[in-house]
């Protein structure tokens, strides 16, 4: 008798549990992401909505007090109210390098929920855990971070004259 076995082996792409990283604990870190991105979604539209006041929380800034400037991370709070809002384009003309990290917050918010309810991990998941990949990724926020304050200093002396 001749026996014929097929590999039916799952790429990455599809593969559902990592020898590595038990399913359980993947759902466990995909629903603190999903909670922990919902959190702060729910208190930037709370706070745009006025039902909390963001500056009893977050405090005021102290670089713009002290330098009469504005700080790398000011305009991030009215970006990110309006982007949860649904106000796109005044969040990204307020500060867009907020913007920019409210979607790709989208993104991750997305992965993360698909990874609670299926169980089911991306390679990009893999990716994550590179500490190449950080360094790109800390690279290039400080670059839109720096271009977002730029925009915003630009603003400013606009403003003044």
């Amino acid at each position: 008798m001749l026996r014929v076995y097929f590999s039916r082996s799952m790429t990455d792409f599809q593969q559902t549990n990592n020898p590595k990283t038990p399913i359980f604990t993947q759902r466990l870190i995909g629903l603190v992401i999903f909670a922990s991105i919902s959190m702060i979604w729910v208190f930037l539209w709370l706070s745009e909505k006025g039902i909390i006041q963001p500056q009893q929380v977050l405090g005021v800034c102290g670089f713009k007090q002290r330098y009469g400037l504005p700080c790398p991370g000011c305009g991030w709070t009215h970006s990110a109210q309006a982007f949860m809002t649904g106000d796109f384009k005044r969040s990204f003309v307020l500060q867009p390098a907020a913007a920019v990290f409210c979607a790709v917050s989208v993104i991750v918010w997305i992965l993360a929920l698909h990874t609670v309810v299926f169980g089911i991990h991306f390679r990009l998941q893999q990716v994550l855990f590179n500490p190449r990949f950080w360094k790109y990724v800390l690279i290039c926020s400080a670059a839109v971070i720096l271009l977002g304050w730029i925009a915003t200093l630009v603003r400013t002396f606009m403003g003044q004259f």
